[in-house]
């Protein structure tokens, strides 16, 4: 079945408003249709982790199937990204594990090191336990 132009309009924003919730930052979602190419769905956001002055676009395309099809790969592909908490969760973990490696390279005392490893011993727990410290 045929999507009508307000069809195609809804799932946009509706992929976007989904991408907001995931705490992805200036999301747009499109169907690209060219001459001369199959048409496809494509999503975008800004990755604020890439320094400025670098391109930080991501993108993700589906391709595949028809209109429909791509507009439920595309769904999926959102409600499978992390949500924001998870993210701010992942990359304090980042952000500890490199103070962890610097304390261990720099001949810090053990009795700082040791307390921050233990702390991240229990947030990888809780994280894999889907459990909030």
């Amino acid at each position: 079945m045929a999507m009508t132009g307000d069809e195609i309009q809804t799932r946009c924003n509706e992929l976007s408003a989904a991408m907001v919730a995931k705490g992805l930052v200036q999301p747009t979602s499109m169907l690209w249709i060219e001459s001369h190419m199959d048409p496809k769905v494509s999503l975008h956001w800004e990755d604020m982790k890439k320094p400025k002055g670098v391109y930080r676009t991501v993108g993700h395309y589906f391709r595949k199937g028809d209109i429909t099809r791509m507009f439920a790969e595309a769904d999926a592909f959102v409600a499978a990204l992390p949500d924001a908490e998870e993210i701010k969760l992942q990359d304090f973990m980042s952000a500890l594990g490199n103070v962890i490696d610097m304390g261990r390279a720099n001949g810090i005392d053990v009795a700082f090191v040791n307390p921050l490893v233990e702390t991240m011993k229990r947030l990888s727990e809780n994280a894999l336990t889907h459990q909030r410290a």
